[in-house]
């Protein structure tokens, strides 16, 4: 991680991850493969941070490659951008979009689509804080996806908490909601 501070206000942070692994567990994000086969998995990021008083502005861009040997190659590139406002003294209002574009080798699923995402936080007290989120995201997907569909969306609602004693240690919690639907 590389993190360069332009301006008293901006900042930007690259970012990469390096895997090399056989590992079932850890190949997949829903750990739905079984078999032992090598992988490299690399996560490149960078992203910005402007800060202005009670604003702030963080665009990013996310490149996933994940290769298998002897199967299908997976490239995904994700853009986006989350702004920030706090209000109201103890408010945060937070709403964020993003584009992804995902690509798998050998006529595999290819997804692309928008997402968008809303929190609102209040903090309770210095260590404290609760709040509501949610998110929509739609996906067009090609070369397999949802029996006799090519289109999707997901809604997601949940309320959280958090509890920080700053430098020490922090808990998190939230339960929520999410379905997902073939258009």
């Amino acid at each position: 991680t590389v993190v360069w501070t332009a301006t008293p206000f901006f900042t930007l942070t690259a970012a990469n991850t390096l895997s090399l692994s056989d590992d079932y567990l850890t190949a997949g994000t829903l750990s739905l493969r079984r078999e032992r086969s090598k992988y490299i998995s690399n996560i490149f990021s960078l992203y910005g941070d402007y800060r202005r008083d009670t604003l702030s502005v963080s665009p990013y861009y996310v490149l996933s490659t994940f290769f298998d040997e002897g199967g299908q190659d997976t490239v995904t590139h994700s853009v986006g951008v989350t702004l920030s406002k706090a209000f109201l003294i103890r408010n945060t209002a937070t709403v964020g979009y993003e584009y992804l574009v995902s690509d798998t080798s050998d006529d595999g699923e290819d997804t692309s689509g928008h997402q968008v995402t809303l929190s609102l936080a209040h903090q309770l007290n210095v260590e404290t804080s609760v709040g509501l989120s949610g998110s929509y995201a739609h996906r067009y997907v090609s070369g397999g996806g949802l029996p006799g569909s090519d289109e999707y969306y997901i809604v997601t609602v949940s309320v959280f908490g958090s509890y920080t004693v700053s430098g020490i240690w922090s808990a998190s919690a939230s339960t929520g909601y999410s379905w997902l639907r073939a258009i």
